[in-house]
């Protein structure tokens, strides 16, 4: 989900049937529908051009999509196997499908049986098939699954060119950062960045300084790019951090249950890999970094000379899921997740420990280390309670598919045979 900067109107992506929605945002506060557009493939990444008025849409086959923001309502089309094209005249011409002529009681193998319901799926998927009827354009491809992607415009002043050009910066299962040119040349590939051993799932471009580039995904390290130039500018090891403040939560658990302090395996064996959640930037200047499965949120900022800080850890209550950042306030508001331990994906919380924990949380930007929600004043205390209220209304248990699925990306290497 995003928003354009004038707060008009919120592009939200449904995974389930691969839709793009824009909906105006009401004076009330309600959302109202506009339009909707179905994708060929599963949207999993989305951004807004800096006039906010096309939408970048990367699915997981790979492919970059511009779409204007105010398309028409998606019209169901003709099915794309009625249709014939006819190279000579460019035009659609109505064609009838080809079915086969055997059927399940002319065929009695198994191996003919098992092509014949080959051959009957083919034909039902070409006539579920739905041509694109609204004005799109294919961008750019990856060869891999894209997992996120970034619109940037540098100024003449930054620009190494000696004047304003746009790019699209987009990230895949391969380890891999792309720099291609903006619109319309983005097949031009200006260059990669390349450092990453693991799947990349977040990238993002600090609001101070569009120069540089802050990855992350399944390593124990987050890294900052110099990405016009594909320098590496820093890296960030969070590993042996988060691997700390989870011995401590295990110890504190042990002193709560026996009086006792014991040494506990950490569960899912997640000491050895992690997973970045989220990457966000502030206005001022700072990078917020949440990882599945962990209770904190790892802050860092980036002065003006491009110096990267020291990282403050700020734990919470459960298991951080999303965050959003409102900057005229200068407050982050995050989700959690009550439904599985801290520093768990898998084991299910106790309806006692799921019923004391909170689903939102504040975080005060100017003072983050001071503590929690009260700091922030009345009306964020009272924001925060409503949103916890209207929440805590429905009893039902989140999935774990919903809530931690970056995992999947990781490649399973096959042990060799001794």
């Amino acid at each position: 989900m995003i928003c354009t900067s004038s707060g008009e109107y919120v592009v939200a992506v449904t995974g389930e049937d691969k839709a793009i929605r824009v909906f105006e945002l009401r004076r009330d506060g309600s959302l109202m529908q506009i339009s909707e557009r179905l994708m060929p493939k599963r949207p999993c990444a989305i951004a807004l051009t800096p006039d906010d008025k096309t939408i970048l849409c990367g699915d997981k086959f790979g492919d970059v999509y511009s779409l204007p923001l105010l398309g028409e309502p998606f019209v169901e089309g003709p099915a794309s196997s009625e249709l014939k094209i006819d190279n000579s005249n460019g035009k659609a011409e109505e064609h009838a499908l080809v079915f086969p002529a055997a059927s399940s009681r002319t065929v009695h193998t198994k191996k003919n049986q098992e092509a014949l319901r080959n051959q009957q799926r083919q034909i039902r998927q070409k006539k579920e098939k739905k041509i694109l009827n609204f004005e799109h354009q294919l961008l750019l491809g990856h060869v891999s699954l894209l997992t996120d992607l970034a619109y940037v415009s540098i100024c003449e002043r930054t620009s190494p060119f000696g004047h304003r050009r746009d790019y699209i910066i987009t990230s895949d299962r391969d380890e891999h950062i792309r720099v291609s040119r903006g619109m319309p040349q983005a097949h031009i590939v200006e260059g990669y960045c390349q450092g990453h051993t693991e799947f990349i799932s977040k990238i993002c471009i600090p609001q101070t300084h569009h120069q540089l580039l802050v990855s992350g995904g399944g390593d124990n390290y987050l890294l900052v790019w110099d990405w016009l130039r594909g320098n590496l500018h820093h890296r960030i090891d969070i590993g042996e951090q988060i691997n700390y403040l989870e011995a401590e939560y295990r110890k504190s658990m042990a002193r709560a249950t026996d009086g006792s302090v014991s040494e506990q395996p950490a569960v899912d064996g997640r000491e050895q890999t992690l997973a970045v959640s989220g990457i966000w930037s502030s206005p001022d200047g700072r990078i917020i970094v949440t990882c599945e499965g962990v209770p904190a949120l790892i802050m860092f900022s980036i002065d003006e000379n491009m110096v990267v800080g020291a990282c403050d850890y700020i734990p919470t209550k459960s298991n951080v899921i999303d965050l959003t950042i409102l900057s005229d306030l200068g407050i982050a508001i995050y989700s959690m997740d009550t439904d599985h331990e801290p520093f768990s994906t898998t084991q299910p919380s106790s309806e006692e420990s799921r019923s004391s924990r909170k689903l939102f949380g504040s975080l005060n930007l100017s003072n983050p280390t001071g503590g929690s929600m009260g700091a922030e004043g009345p009306y964020i205390q009272d924001l925060v309670g409503k949103l916890n209220a209207r929440m805590q209304t429905d009893g039902q248990r989140g999935s774990r598919l919903y809530c931690y699925n970056l995992e999947n990306l990781r490649k399973r290497g096959y042990e060799e045979e001794p």
